[in-house]
């Protein structure tokens, strides 16, 4: 994973944010806000935007639905799947 310069002076890293069922997640959390099974993560909503490393949110950009498909969605959505945004984090020295 590669940091980035940001404007303040420090290193941003961007985290990939992560849907799990009806949370929003992000694993390798540097502060370990949460962890499961011996691995940090932190809920988006919960823990990062109280956060002091929080530096920005990045969301996936994600397409209306269109009012006029009566396509049902998908039962069998995974309960896991990549948002396609980021959280970005100063957290890691």
């Amino acid at each position: 994973m590669q940091g980035e310069l940001a404007s303040s002076g420090g290193t941003v890293w961007p985290l990939p944010m992560i849907v799990r069922g009806l949370a929003l997640h992000v694993d390798g959390c540097p502060i370990a806000a949460r962890s499961w099974n011996g691995k940090s993560y932190a809920n988006v909503m919960d823990d990062c935007t109280g956060c002091q490393h929080l530096r920005g949110i990045e969301f996936a950009d994600q397409p209306e639905p269109d009012p006029l498909d009566e396509e049902e969605a998908e039962p069998d959505e995974p309960f896991e799947r990549p948002e396609g945004g980021h959280v970005l984090c100063g957290g890691f020295w």
